[in-house]
């Protein structure tokens, strides 16, 4: 569903991991760098808003300084050009990456073999959000659905491990427990 919140929850992700010191490529089909640099900020305030101004800043600058944003203004997004991109983040910026998030494409079928290869190779979790077609089969290692069911948002494992759907909570309230560790063994399980 457009609009649901899956950049949101790409943000969230990367984000996880950017404050954990690791480096994050952002790859952004249809947004512009800086619509998805205000997402990040967005968030990111609002994680930090009960932090000193200091706090708040730090990490504002660990974020900038491990993050790259690329957009390819509507351009497919494909294995070649994921690793032109990784390839360029580390000549040029000496920075490795140990997530990639590509949002508004979904991956294909023919190139799964081909992301894990640039997975292992680069030693990268791969990450696609997308708006899915009527009747399309999501393709993966681990496909989450983030749906709007009985007045809630979801987040529901459709492969991968098995786990039991969560409510994504609204408002200041930015993760829930249970969350936390239903992400944590997603991500893990790359």
């Amino acid at each position: 569903q457009a609009g649901i919140g899956k950049t949101q929850l790409l943000v969230y992700t990367a984000l996880d991991r950017l404050l954990a010191g690791d480096a994050v490529l952002h790859v952004a089909v249809r947004e512009s760098v800086a619509t998805v640099r205000d997402a990040y900020d967005s968030i990111l305030a609002g994680l930090y808003m009960a932090s000193s101004p200091g706090e708040r800043a730090e990490a504002m600058l660990g974020v900038e300084r491990r993050r790259v944003i690329h957009s390819t203004r509507g351009g497919a997004v494909d294995v070649a050009k994921l690793l032109s991109l990784l390839e360029t983040v580390s000549d040029i910026m000496d920075m490795r990456p140990q997530l990639v998030v590509v949002d508004g494409q979904a991956p294909q079928a023919a190139d799964l073999p081909a992301l894990r290869a640039l997975a292992a190779a680069h030693g990268v979790g791969i990450w696609f959000a997308w708006t899915p077609d009527v009747g399309e089969t999501a393709v993966g290692d681990v496909v989450l659905e983030l749906a709007y069911s009985n007045d809630s948002l979801w987040l529901r494992p459709i492969k991968g491990p098995a786990h039991e759907a969560v409510r994504v909570p609204r408002g200041g309230d930015a993760r829930a427990p249970a969350e936390e560790r239903f992400a944590e063994q997603v991500v893990r399980s790359d």
